[in-house]
Order: structure tokens, then sequence, then C-alpha cells
């Protein structure tokens, strides 16, 4: 999933602060990417009056190193809460750069303005003034600020979909920060990796990632950073919901639950310390986990009290609220408030940082809302842009769904070609997803590393019985007989109990390693039940795959026939006018080409249609004359149309007959059937 930013900026002259992404997800309508962004509110300048302080030293006459620092922390400051004015003073302070000042406050001039580029989406900008910036902290090995940078410079690669520097980048970062064993660093950037293994769809190395983070929380006692942490795991569950969801119900409203319950925490652990940017990303998933269980009501009453959130200075929230709502609204059948909702986020995304997954996500909305009001040009205009921008970032499991959708546009404008093309992409990205959700068995890793902990306490418990056994020994040579006796009675008393104990421990451990078996067999009938229902399903695309080849096959003959009839209009009407000809040779001329016309496309419209019929349906024929010898060819190849579900128009207009002589047809063929009354004809073949 793609593109979040994350930067710890414990360096500031104040607390800590820590800047986290995650994924938003949702399942109808695809809705992917959650951004943390988390800040302290005690950032030198956060106050009125420290804000006025540092105004003034900016314009004062003061050294340029002075008005350096100033404008520095005065862009961080508003960096979260008035982008435009970051982005003011960073442009202030890069003046500064061409002034005789420290290249240490160079270098942090160039990385503040880098970053806060990143609010405004100017991707050059950022990878230009980080860049700049990762070499003056590298002349300088100011190593701190080198990996800091390096650091953010990975977030923004994940942002890109350059996911092998990205790695190499946060990596590099997270070499340092246990080298130096900087506990907060290293929990931020194992949040970062986790957005980047999940942006990968590798949601295992995700979890395994999330998990480490969790551990160092007990030693941070920091409750923003519990709470992160139990929303990158309820995120990563909540990515297998929406995985699952296209191969198996049951499993992804199991995952699901599980991330609900995690997300629930975290926004509690939000509201117990006011951490109002860290409560608007849980609400956003809350509607996603409604969204998912199509429960709209909860939905739009998560939406109607987020108030604080639509007003907040981050216009990646925003933007995912809006876009959310206006799925809802289309839901509800509000299409009219649903594109104005559209059109409120598309403002926004002009001017500042969206998440993409949102943008396109709108983007596709919007394109059906325009489909269903009949504007079907520019709907799949729009719709191509969002399926290949899908198709590119290799994202299956949001692509899937719009591609199936639009095989029902096609295949409802009668365009079945186009409709059949959708349908195979969207078979070969289901064939992606499936090998991606077999390769996430959570259940079947866990009891295997369980499984590996229990043999390695059986191994230890071994050990421990022959350093006693050995132990025995030496004492036996050291004391006199009476002494080494005495001795010898209570060490065994004490060994003897102690062997009870192991052996009661070793019991104990094969116990839990059988119920471990037990289960690990359960878990792989449950695999083989899920390919057992995906054979099941790769027969019912057969089905829809020879029911598409029916339809073309009737679409030829209908074709054929018409053109018959054409030809036969054709030559009795342009016939007359062979006797306006003066000359009887360009009479006959006439007349041989005409004949030659009407012979090249007098091509008989059931000619492919028996040979093709009978491939499809084996053994149709065969079973009719089993029940009655004395049908006819042309009462079979009624039965065939009949089979095919052709109204009685049509198979007058292929078999050229009158509709009233189909009628006598069918007629004798329920005779010859014996069907009573009340039974159709129709459905009686389709089931033979």
């Amino acid at each position: 999933m793609k593109k979040s930013v994350f930067v710890s900026l414990s360096w500031l002259p104040a607390k800590q602060i820590a800047l986290s992404s995650l994924e938003w997800l949702s399942f109808q309508g695809v809705f992917s990417w959650l951004f943390l962004l988390f800040l302290t509110n005690t950032l030198i300048g956060q106050n009125p009056e420290s804000l006025v302080e540092l105004k003034r030293l900016s314009e004062a006459s003061v050294s340029p190193d002075a008005k350096a620092k100033s404008f520095y922390t005065l862009t961080m400051t508003y960096w979260h809460r008035d982008i435009d004015s970051a982005l003011f003073y960073s442009r202030k302070g890069l003046e500064l750069t061409k002034s005789q000042i420290t290249a240490a406050n160079q270098g942090k001039l160039y990385f503040v303005h880098g970053f806060t580029h990143t609010m405004h989406g100017y991707s050059d900008s950022v990878i230009y003034y980080l860049n700049k910036a990762e070499r003056v902290f590298l002349s300088e090995k100011m190593d701190l600020m080198l990996n800091r940078t390096s650091e953010q410079l990975g977030n923004f690669y994940r942002e890109m979909g350059w996911f092998e520097e990205a790695e190499e980048k946060l990596n590099q970062a997270e070499d340092y920060y246990r080298s130096e064993k900087r506990l907060a660093d290293i929990n931020n950037i194992l949040i970062n990796k986790g957005s980047l293994y999940y942006d990968q769809n590798r949601f295992n190395k995700a979890l395994d990632v999330y998990q480490e983070a969790a551990t160092y929380d007990s030693l941070l006692n920091d409750t923003s950073a519990i709470a992160l942490s139990k929303m990158g795991i309820g995120v990563v569950y909540m990515g297998l919901g929406r995985l699952f969801s296209f191969i198996d119900q049951k499993t992804s409203e199991q995952y699901y639950n599980t991330s609900i319950n995690y997300l629930n925490t975290s926004k509690e652990l939000f509201e117990s310390i006011g951490h109002t940017t860290g409560i608007c990303y849980c609400k956003m998933s809350q509607m996603s986990y409604y969204i998912a269980m199509e429960e709209y009501e909860k939905a739009e009453s998560v939406f109607a009290n987020s108030e604080e959130c639509l007003t907040t200075a981050d216009t990646r929230i925003v933007t995912t609220f809006l876009v959310n709502h206006a799925e809802i609204l289309a839901l509800s059948n509000k299409p009219d408030a649903a594109m104005k909702t559209l059109d409120q986020a598309s403002s926004l995304e002009k001017r500042h940082l969206v998440i993409p997954h949102i943008a396109y996500r709108g983007k596709y909305l919007k394109a059906k809302i325009l489909h269903q009001q009949g504007h079907i040009k520019e709907a799949h205009l729009i719709a191509d842009t969002v399926v290949k921008w899908f198709k590119d970032k290799k994202q299956y499991a949001f692509g899937y769904p719009i591609i199936m959708e639009r095989a029902k546009w096609y295949a409802q404008s009668g365009d079945y070609e186009k409709a059949y093309v959708c349908n195979q992409t969207a078979l070969v990205m289901r064939d992606s997803l499936i090998v991606i959700a077999t390769s996430e068995n959570y259940d079947e890793v866990s009891m295997k590393f369980e499984n590996k902990l229990l043999n390695a306490k059986v191994k230890l418990a071994e050990a421990e019985i022959d350093k006693a056994q050995t132990a025995l020994g030496y004492r036996n040579m050291l004391v006199a007989f009476f002494v080494l006796l005495f001795i010898a009675l209570a060490f065994f008393a004490f060994w003897y109990g102690k062997q009870a104990r192991i052996r009661q421990e070793l019991l104990e451990i094969k116990a839990v390693n059988l119920e471990k078996e037990n289960e690990l067999k359960k878990s792989q009938l449950e695999k083989a039940e899920l390919e057992r229902k995906l054979k099941e399903e790769e027969v019912d695309h057969f089905r829809i795959e020879s029911e598409m080849r029916e339809q073309e096959l009737v679409f030829k003959s209908l074709q054929q026939a018409n053109l018959l009839l054409l030809n036969k209009s054709i030559r009795e009407r342009l016939g007359p006018y062979q006797f306006k000809m003066m000359k009887k040779r360009d009479q006959e001329a006439y007349i041989e080409e005409l004949d030659s016309i009407c012979r090249e496309s007098a091509r008989d419209p059931l000619s492919e249609f028996e040979s093709m019929f009978t491939q499809l349906h084996s053994g149709f024929y065969e079973k009719l004359i089993a029940i009655n010898p004395e049908f006819t060819r042309s009462e079979l190849q009624m039965c065939a149309l009949l089979r095919m579900n052709l109204p009685s128009k049509e198979i007058a207009n292929l078999l050229n007959l009158s509709i009233s002589r189909v009628d006598q047809i069918r007629h004798q063929i329920r005779k010859k059937l014996e069907l009573d009354g009340n039974r159709s004809l129709t459905s009686f073949l389709i089931l033979s």
C-alpha cells in the first residue's frame, strides 16, 4: 500500500516528535493508505508568546545563524497546523543559505525546506533539498541528522513507489539507531518499515516488524507509541480482511473483527492523551471497517461526529473523509450529493498533498456515477486512468473489483469483446491475489514458532539433568565414604524430586506439542477446503466463458441471417434495373455480377452453429432422440436455439420462418416430448 510520510524529530529543541505512517483501507470503493502523524504539544514556539518572540528574532538585527535557527523552528512549529505558513518561513530561511552561516544550520534549512514540501506534494523539491541536506550532514559528520534525512528520504521513496531505494535508506537509518541504542528511533523506524512491507503486500513481514515495535512500547512507556503499534497491527489485519474478501468470506470476517478490536483500543489510547490527529486516523479506520461490513449507518455516524477531523490542516485527513463520505452517499442513492462531495475533495487535491489511493478511489467513484447517469464515454476515460494506476502499482486487491465492474459496463452496452478482455484481466489479478493469500497463513506460522520454542525448552531441561548428574559424580570423589553416603542420600532425594518435576514438565510440553500438531492438521484441512472452493470457482469461470461463447455464436448467426435478408432485399430491389439498360450484353453482365455478390454472402447462418453448439453441449441431440426418435433436423435445430433461450423473433430470423411457423414447430416439439401445458418447453431444454 502506498505512500505515507514518517519522520522522527526528537532532535528538535523540544520533546520528541514522532511522525508515523500506516495504511488506510476499505473494502468497497477500494480505500487504501493510513497516515499517522502525531505531534506533541510542547514544541518551542507552540504557544502564542513563543511564536511572537520567534518572529521578532527572525526579523531582528541578529546574526544569520540566529535567524537560521528561528526560521528552522518556526517552520517546524507551523508544519502540522498551517502548511502555507511553514512553507513561507522555510523559503525565508532558505535565503540565508547564501549568507555566512554554519554548515550545520545550512544543512538543517535544506532539510526543513525539503521536508515541508512533502505536505504540498512537490516531489522534485523534496528529493532535491533532502539530497542537498544529506550531502552537508555527510561532509560535516553529523551522523544523527544524516540518518534522519535518510529516514525521511526512505519514506518519500516509498511514497513514489521506489521500494528498493526506500528499503535501503530505512535499513541504513535503522542500523545507526540500533548501534546508538536509540530506542524511540528504533520503534519509529520499525513502524516505517511495517508500512513499506505492507505497501508491497508482504503482510507477514509487516506484522513481524509491528510486533517488534510493540516490544519497545513497554520500555518507552509512551502512550502514543503504544497506540500507534496497535493501530499498525489492526491495519495489517484489515488489509488481510480485504484480501480474503475475494477468496474466503469467513476468514475475511475473522480478520476484520480482529482488526476493529485493535483499532478501537488504539482510539481509546489516543483519546486518553487528547491526541486529535491519532483519533482522526482511528475514525477513518472505523469508517473503513463499517463500509466493509456494509454497516453504512454506523459509518455515517462516525463521519457526523468527526467535525474536528474535517477542519484539520492535514488535507490528507480531510480528503480521505470526504471521499469516504461520498461513497456512503453513492451507496445511499444520492449521486448528486456524492458528486458535490467529490468535487470538494478534488479542489483540495490541486494544491495539497493527498493520499494517491484515496485520489484514485475518488476518481473511480466519480466514473461510476457518471456511467449511471449515462455519460458513458467520460466514465470510461476516467476509469482507464484508474485501472492503469492500480495495475502499474500491482495493487490487485483494488484493481480486481474495478475491472470486474467495467466488464459489466461493456456487457451492458453489448461490447462483449471488451467485456471478455476485462474478465480475463480480472482472472489474472485474482490468481495473483490467491498467491498472496496462500502465503499469509499466520496460524500455521505461529504454531511452527511455538513448537520450536517448546523444543528448545525440552533441550534445556535435558541439559540441566546432565549437569546435575555430572556434579554428583565429582562430589563422590572429594568427600569421605560416610560423608559421601550422607550427601549422596540427600542429593538423591533432591535429584529424584527434580527428575519428577522435569518429567512432569516434559509430559506437559509433549501434551502441548500434540495439541499444536492437531491445530496444524486442522489448519491444513482448512487450507484443503480453500483449495476445493477455488476449484469450484474455476468451474464457475469456465461456465461464464461458455455462456459468452454462446452469445458470440448467436450473435454471428444472427448477423449472417440478417445478411441473407439484406441480400434478398438487394436482389429484389436492384433486379428490375437490368431492363433499364439498353444493351443486352450489359444486362447479362449486370445480372451475373449481382448473382456473384449474392452467392459470396449466401452462406447458411447455421453453417457454423451446428458444430460449435455440439462442442459446447455434447450429447444434447442424443438425449432428445432417445426420448423420441422421430425428431426432424429442423425440429432439432429449433430445440438447440430454444436451449440458448432465444426469443421467437430471433429464431424466425435465423431459420427464415414466420413467427407463426415457429410457434407451430414449438407445438410439435412439445407433443413429441409429451410435455403438459403447465411446463415450460425452454426450461425443459435448458435443464436437459
